[in-house]
């Protein structure tokens, strides 16, 4: 049961109907992977761009898993980023995880040879606010086939004291939340 009082997002819930839709890529696009790793909870990476012309964060897509090795998790983003073009040659790479988790995806001998940077993490109650002014303004769309990062926006809900997201079974620690965050930090809005 989702106590609105205490949602993370609530600005999604009165906006998801315009937000979560279908949309055209356009011709030139930047992509971006952005990821929140874990391993007790989800390892969520999203698969996104920024529309210039429009001044919107686009999700397009979403790699979850839960108790995998960064190794399998690095591979099944090599997949997914394989599906989109020329995704799979961005440089523009970021996770929060552990340093030795990062150098075993980004090996090329053993791992998929991913090379992720850490986003930028301090300060993290205005980077929220900056992600949730994004979804108030509709500057975020997101593509129906991330049912995590959906379901995420919709239902996480911060404890008691409000210092930190309540877990809930099957949902992690709603890490599409950070990944989106990070994302929102991370994109360059200047380029065109």
């Amino acid at each position: 049961t989702v106590d609105e009082t205490r949602l993370v997002v609530p600005d999604f819930v009165t906006r998801e109907a315009r937000i979560v839709r279908e949309m055209e890529r356009p011709e030139f696009k930047q992509w971006y992977t952005v990821a929140d790793l874990g391993f007790h909870d989800l390892s969520i990476a999203l698969l996104a761009y920024h529309d210039f012309a429009r001044n919107k964060i686009v999700v397009w897509d979403e790699h979850v898993t839960h108790r995998e090795s960064g190794v399998m998790w690095g591979r099944g983003v090599v997949e997914m980023e394989a599906k989109w073009d020329n995704a799979r040659h961005t440089s523009h790479r970021y996770a929060d995880g552990t340093a030795q988790l990062l150098a075993d995806i980004a090996d090329t001998s053993y791992g998929p040879g991913l090379a992720f940077a850490l986003p930028i993490k301090n300060d993290a109650q205005a980077a929220l606010n900056a992600m949730r002014m994004r979804i108030w303004n509709e500057q975020i769309e997101i593509h129906p086939r991330c049912k995590t990062l959906i379901t995420h926006l919709k239902g996480a809900m911060w404890n008691t004291n409000r210092t930190d997201y309540k877990r809930a079974e099957g949902f992690g620690h709603w890490d599409g939340i950070p990944a989106l965050t990070y994302l929102c930090r991370m994109v360059n809005v200047q380029k065109n």
